[in-house]
């Protein structure tokens, strides 16, 4: 009785199933929110007509939510329901945009399997969850997981479609084929569980196309799920552009480039008079450098960041008695030494701007990389510079010549990694105000030109081939760029474990 009720009303099942949380295993009846429990009750009739190859009501569903709202989750449940209680062997197909995002897909259904429960218990008898597929060991009903480069067969014929996160999919061709091979199956199912995307984009094209479709059910939630707190939110509004938030967390499509930086946030981190000398004692210092030779410019910047130091205390002169003095000058007493204490100024981890230098092409002649060297040999004494961060791809040849003056490089090849780790440090420092910057006209136009592009996964920073109307600027943003190699090298941990400073009298000493 208990299984044909589960057979016949996937909501038994989804109320009754445990789920891992953040606060360990519980019954998802107990902690669905009510939008989950609207998108279930809307779909769970189409999943038993497919159950039982009869059309079902709502063919198509867009299910579109904001981060973190529980779609892969969801759709994670109501595949294993079709795999487990289905009385006739189903092919199912899902779609990722790639390898790490099938591996989400198959890691979240294994995690509801592994989850203690009597149902859970139940779906760990029959599924199986493979490296590329689920399948269920009784009935031979099949959950394929593709991504673009392991297609398959155009010919599949498929009878439940999910395509997940489809505004993070470049491969349009891949998600065309799958729709289509599922049109050729009238009993047929598709789900789109996705993310709000970029206007314009060919998912907004097929949004829009399909709204105006009968077969179609436009779902949106685009507001911050229940779960996620107000900290969270405000972090991510710091940490990402205005565009991208409201994209993730208010469920907006919007351009794929904006701003990275508000004009406000640019000019209210000028708090500084002017570079700095170096010797300021608790400040750990690191450069980075963008080689610009014909075209563009070359920049240079080095950033400090306070780690904190440590003094030594003045002591007052020792009062000896005449008893005391007396054994010392006849040799029967030492002198007494004091064991010297330090006083611990704790690191405020704000960043400044210490040092920066522009070399900008001029007609028929190449920024002379000698000069640059020069240059960053005279910041490496000043500063004893923990490392300096640059594209190897770039200046290969300088990186060399000063690695044997001892001058330590960090090669950053700009990887979609080291790219978007370098638009998120610089615009976190800027939202955030904890960087202090001194005067400086093209470091300033190259901020406000500079533009931020979403790409879904990754974000980068851009910068637009222009000079500002008073001339200021390096015309590609080279002084920004430098920035954020420098920003990314001067706040990575190992450099304020590594360089520990303090000042006694009028020397720094850096230990390493």
């Amino acid at each position: 009785m208990i299984l044909r009720q589960l057979q016949a009303n996937p909501a038994v099942y989804q109320a009754d199933l445990h789920v891992p949380t953040g606060s360990g295993p519980r019954r998802f009846g107990d902690v669905m929110a009510d939008f989950q429990r609207e998108r279930f009750a809307l779909v769970n009739p189409s999943l038993v007509a497919v159950t039982k190859h009869e059309p079902p009501p709502v063919p198509r569903v867009w299910d579109e939510r904001t981060k973190g709202a529980s779609k892969d989750t969801d759709a994670a449940v109501n595949l294993l329901w079709l795999l487990a209680f289905s009385r006739r062997p189903l092919r199912i197909q899902v779609g990722a945009y790639d390898q790490s995002q099938a591996d989400e897909v198959r890691l979240i259904t294994k995690g509801i399997v592994r989850t203690t429960g009597p149902l859970n218990n139940f779906l760990a008898q029959v599924i199986d969850v493979q490296s590329d597929k689920i399948v269920n060991k009784r009935t031979d009903s099949t959950c394929e997981i593709l991504t673009s480069d392991k297609l398959g067969s155009h010919g599949s014929r498929p009878d439940v479609v999910l395509l997940d996160e489809l505004t993070h999919q470049k491969d349009k061709a891949f998600a065309e084929t799958l729709l289509d091979n599922l049109d050729k199956m009238p009993c047929g199912l598709a789900i789109i569980a996705t993310n709000a995307g970029h206007d314009p984009s060919w998912q907004l094209d097929w949004k829009r196309t399909f709204a105006a479709s009968d077969r179609w059910r436009i779902l949106e939630y685009n507001q911050p799920a229940p779960w996620i707190t107000a900290s969270a939110l405000a972090e991510s509004a710091k940490r990402n552009s205005a565009g991208r938030y409201a994209r993730l967390w208010k469920g907006q499509w919007v351009s794929d480039t904006g701003d990275a930086l508000d004009a406000s946030d640019i000019d209210n981190c000028f708090t500084r008079s002017g570079p700095m000398l170096g010797d300021e004692p608790g400040y750990v210092f690191a450069g980075g450098l963008d080689i610009g030779l014909k075209k563009h410019a070359t920049g240079f910047v080095v950033v400090g960041k306070h780690i904190g130091w440590s003094e030594e205390k003045p002591k007052p002169p020792r009062v000896l008695s005449d008893l005391q003095r007396a054994l010392i000058e006849n040799g029967h007493a030492e002198e007494p030494i004091d064991e010297p204490e330090y006083a611990w100024h704790e690191p405020t981890h704000r960043l400044r701007l210490a040092h920066l230098k522009a070399w900008k092409p001029t007609p028929g002649k190449r920024v002379s990389l000698e000069a640059v060297r020069v240059e960053i040999l005279r910041a490496q004494e000043r500063f004893n510079l923990a490392g300096i961060s640059l594209d190897p791809h770039q200046g290969e040849h300088l990186a060399e010549l000063l690695q044997r003056d001892g001058v330590p490089i960090i090669p950053t090849p700009q990887t979609p990694n080291s790219l978007q780790e370098q638009a998120t440090t610089l615009v976190e420092a800027f939202q955030q105000r904890t960087i202090e910057l001194y005067p400086d006209d093209d470091l300033a136009a190259d901020l406000k030109t500079l533009r931020i592009q979403d790409k879904g996964t990754k974000v980068r920073l851009l910068s637009p081939e222009k000079k500002t109307d008073d001339g200021a600027g390096t015309a590609h943003g080279d002084l920004a760029s430098a920035l954020s190699f420098a920003l990314v090298c001067v706040k990575n941990p190992l450099i304020g474990s590594i360089y520990f400073s303090y000042k006694t009298g009028n020397n720094l000493i850096v230990y390493p």
